[in-house]
């Protein structure tokens, strides 16, 4: 797919000391490179990275996804976001749609507008929001 590109970036770092004495990728590189090209899919307008099996991103600090419109998140089962300390979804408007909205994970009643409180707890609130 980019073997000029390759080819390229393996001449500079044998230039640069790094291949000491290689003249062509080894073997063992260019099966990894292969590899990468299989998953990792480069156009003049996007860049796909598609796996057949599970994708893990990682990092020690923060990851950040940015886009300047539009950011979709889809899978056909389940979606779980989850923070450490708190979370919080901000938007102009925000859209629930589900047929049933669990508050809590159905563990703890939220409090609803007359709900009654005591000793610092929802007595009488609901762990299911229902609106039709």
């Amino acid at each position: 797919m980019h073997k000029a590109m390759w080819a390229a970036a393996g001449a500079a770092l044998a230039g640069a000391g790094f291949l000491a004495g290689a003249a062509a990728p080894a073997p063992a590189l260019e099966m990894r490179v292969t590899a990468l090209e299989r998953v990792i899919r480069i156009s003049d307008s996007e860049i796909v990275i598609q796996s057949p099996q599970r994708l893990t991103l990682h990092a020690g600090t923060a990851i950040n996804i940015t886009a300047q419109q539009n950011l979709t998140a889809y899978g056909v089962g389940d979606l779980l976001l989850r923070g450490g300390n708190q979370g919080t979804l901000q938007a102009g408007s925000l859209q629930l749609a589900a047929p049933q909205v669990r508050v809590n994970n159905g563990a703890h009643p939220a409090a609803r507008v007359g709900s009654m409180v005591q000793n610092g707890r929802v007595a009488d609130g609901s762990t299911v929001l229902m609106i039709p």
